[in-house]
């Protein structure tokens, strides 16, 4: 299912580039890079980000409670 890792390098993302950002642009950077999302909706906050190569979990995206 996922890309072999002995061809393939999983797309590097760093923390500080998405810390502190709205899901949206969390979702684009994300995109940007290759990972793909998962879960209900994790542009709007709900989900996360898998690692194309590893299919391993990379960002996880949670709206903080207000």
């Amino acid at each position: 299912m996922w890309a072999n890792t002995k061809k393939s390098k999983s797309p590097h993302i760093n923390p500080k580039d998405i810390a502190g950002k709205k899901p949206s642009e969390i979702d684009k950077i994300t995109r940007n890079h290759g990972l793909i999302s998962k879960g209900p909706d994790p542009m709007t906050g709900k989900g996360a980000y898998i690692d194309p190569i590893t299919g391993k979990q990379r960002v996880l995206v949670h709206l903080e409670p207000n």
